[in-house]
């Protein structure tokens, strides 16, 4: 095979990548295109450890975070976890 085959297959290669690309990205038939919309006050989260998830919803405008249990029923209540601190305090080196 010669260096122009070579670069004749890459770059073959490389736009029908790029059609396909472009092709698959468009939505289908059936699904219309989704609006961003503004998604409100509050922030979830799932973390820890396995067996021990928590929720951790968070208001962005006060700060304000709940928690719960992920394995938790839908009654049980959720625990406030206050406001975080607005300072932070960065301890550095003192420079001789």
């Amino acid at each position: 095979m010669t260096k122009s085959h070579s670069v004749i297959i890459g770059a073959s290669i490389v736009l029908g990548c790029l059609i396909l690309g472009l092709t698959l990205n468009s939505p289908v038939a059936g699904q219309g295109r989704v609006e961003p919309s503004n998604s409100g006050n509050y922030q979830m989260m799932v973390a820890g450890i396995p067996g021990e998830f928590k929720v951790v919803v968070c208001n962005s405008q006060t700060g304000h975070c709940w928690s719960k249990s992920a394995l938790a029923k839908y009654q049980d209540k959720w625990h406030p976890m206050g406001t975080p601190d607005s300072k932070i305090i960065v301890n550095e080196p003192e420079r001789k």
